[in-house]
């Protein structure tokens, strides 16, 4: 009985012992895809990619979007800011609308609360392409209505 007795008051012992790791409910940051290629986008036709941003944390992502400086204007979002609940996924439209037949590239900054990695960015390629011309064939060439 003596050996039960010290297994038992070892068990209570072990399971009194205080916690001394605080866990801090933070928020935790996933981007995808991490770089956007519109590819060859007629002029001035607007095309459309989504960018997922994730908050894998337990606590709120405070989420802000801009352009680095060099961006050009052919790039842009409809929202700038975001607040993202625990688990939860913000799906962002970015726009592509080339004005004119150009190579375009640029970075979507994501800055956020996330203290390990507060700022993601995303790089942006489109190309202003021209429209093709549509091939057209009637035959016959006229038609007889009487």
């Amino acid at each position: 009985m003596g050996r039960w007795n010290g297994l038992f008051v070892a068990l209570v012992l072990v399971a009194c012992k205080q916690d001394t790791n605080v866990y801090a409910l933070t928020p935790e940051i996933a981007v995808a895809p991490e770089a956007i290629d519109f590819g060859e986008q007629a002029v001035p036709v607007d095309t459309t990619q989504s960018l997922y941003i994730t908050n894998g944390g337990r606590a709120r992502l405070d989420v802000t979007l801009s352009f680095s400086d060099d961006t050009p204007d052919a790039f842009s979002v409809d929202v700038a800011t975001a607040e993202i609940p625990p688990d939860d996924t913000w799906l962002v439209p970015i726009h592509f609308l080339p004005e004119t037949y150009l190579l375009y590239d640029g970075v979507l900054v994501i800055d956020s609360n996330d203290e390990d990695t507060p700022r993601v960015e995303v790089a942006l390629h489109g190309e202003g392409v021209s429209a093709p011309f549509p091939d057209i064939d009637v035959d016959p060439p006229t038609l007889d209505f009487g």
